[in-house]
């Protein structure tokens, strides 16, 4: 696998719940199952041109981490560019966001996300399943309602190459769509979702 890469399928989910979610993983990945965990937290993204950078803050373990992802594609956000710079504990989200600013970005806007995360390890490879809430920032209190997303993501650290790792995707995601009734995966990522839209 290429670590600068990103290979992932995000849906839609509003309709599956977190038992179901569970259900799944123990009804067809139980013996795989390497780990599960609950993560909250912020996503803040910034611009500087036609570059964005986010900035994920995990209150839950007040860890940070920058990435910045860029399309390969403009039918299919499966295989993306993504590089992930996690920041040092010392490094307070203070920090972070007066490092982005005096270097010229400029925030964007936030998504609050709450996250049910399990990794499956099976053969050459490791899955990362998430189900997810996303709550959007911007919109006045009284309208943030959620969002809920799927993902599955083939780990950068698995042993299959890229191209192992697409197909090993659309097994993914063949099997998921029939087990949990979703729709085809989207084409668009969560900044291209939520990013604010131009005034017509």
């Amino acid at each position: 696998m290429d670590k600068h890469c990103e290979i992932e399928a995000k849906f839609r989910a509003d309709n599956i719940g977190v038992a179901e979610f569970l259900k799944y993983l123990t009804n067809n990945h139980v013996l795989q199952l390497q780990g599960y965990k609950v993560v909250a937290g912020t996503d803040t993204y910034y611009t500087q041109g036609d570059s964005v950078v986010r900035h994920r803050h995990d209150g839950r373990r007040d860890t940070s981490v920058f990435t910045v992802k860029r399309r390969k594609s403009t039918t299919s956000i499966k295989d993306r560019h993504e590089i992930d710079l996690p920041l040092d504990a010392s490094v307070t989200i203070k920090d972070a966001r007066a490092f982005l600013r005096m270097t010229g970005w400029v925030e964007s806007f936030s998504i609050e996300k709450c996250s049910y995360i399990a990794h499956v390890k099976k053969d050459s490879h490791t899955a990362c399943l998430a189900l997810y809430d996303v709550w959007d920032m911007n919109l006045p209190e009284h309208e943030q309602g959620s969002n809920r997303f799927l993902e599955v993501e083939i780990e950068k650290d698995s042993s299959c190459s890229p191209e192992q790792a697409e197909a090993i995707l659309d097994t993914w995601i063949d099997d998921m769509r029939e087990a949990l009734d979703l729709n085809a995966p989207l084409n668009e990522s969560l900044y291209e979702i939520y990013a604010p839209k131009p005034a017509i």
